[in-house]
């Protein structure tokens, strides 16, 4: 059964291909308590990488679990997908995420995930666990940015009071720089209806001032006040493509 891949320190650049089918099991106790694509990174850039229609199924004395990255370092993951992504866990987890399970510093950019499902059932009372959409943050300010979480849904099926973000989560003191960012998440506590939350972070709160197009960055949230002009319909695909290059946005 393949673990995930350890302690990377190095680049990837996936030039935009796509994994399809990842599928980590752990029904026992193993020797390490991070599971995800890279089970734990450090110092590492990720980057124009998809995955998509994986699942993680973990139980019994887990810890951190990230769809990419489980335990990052002062990691950059840009123009990165994750999607269609299924995560179940019984466990307890300091960290638990779609993106990033627990952060120490770091930049995520341009970076999606979307149409996924995340699922807690604590085993020990009392541990209280943390569950985000992108990623949970540690010690150190982790800088999100152009990122979104879109159609996700959180379920915390645990009797204990875990804490749950829609899309970044912090503790111990440690801040995050959100910037132009995006969230479409439903959650849902034990024996409570599914709440959904739509949320801007560190822009306008007006949904109208943000597009949807399936030509233009793939088809995900694109701030209309970050392209040069107020209607991109004016102009042909290649000269909105263009800016959208420039200004950091995937359009591959």
């Amino acid at each position: 059964m393949w673990k995930g891949i350890d302690a990377f320190e190095g680049t990837l650049d996936g030039d935009f291909n796509t994994i399809y089918g990842m599928n980590i099991y752990v029904n026992t106790y193993v020797a390490y308590n991070e599971i995800g694509f890279f089970r734990s990174a450090r110092g590492a850039t990720i980057k124009n990488l998809v995955l998509s229609s994986g699942t993680i199924y973990a139980y019994d004395e887990v810890t951190i679990v990230g769809g990419l990255i489980a335990n990052a370092g002062h990691c950059t993951v840009s123009n990165c997908i994750v999607e269609e992504l299924t995560i179940s866990v019984s466990g307890d987890c300091v960290g638990l995420a779609g993106v990033i399970g627990y952060a120490n510093g770091g930049t995520i950019i341009n970076t999606v995930l979307k149409d996924s499902s995340i699922s807690l059932r604590e085993v020990n009372t009392g541990f209280g666990s943390n569950i985000a959409s992108l990623a949970c943050v540690c010690s150190v300010t982790l800088t999100v940015k152009n990122c979104s979480a879109i159609n996700v849904k959180i379920y915390n099926v645990s009797t204990d009071d875990s804490d749950i973000a829609d899309f970044v989560f912090t503790e111990n003191g440690a801040g995050s720089s959100i910037i132009s960012s995006y969230a479409w998440v439903s959650i849902a506590k034990t024996g409570e209806n599914m709440v959904v939350h739509k949320t801007i972070y560190g822009s306008s709160s007006n949904f109208g001032d943000w597009m949807f197009n399936a030509n233009i960055n793939r088809g995900y949230p694109v701030q209309k006040s970050l392209l040069t002009v107020s209607s991109a319909s004016s102009q042909t695909s290649a000269q909105v493509y263009s800016q959208l290059v420039d200004l950091g946005f995937t359009t591959a």
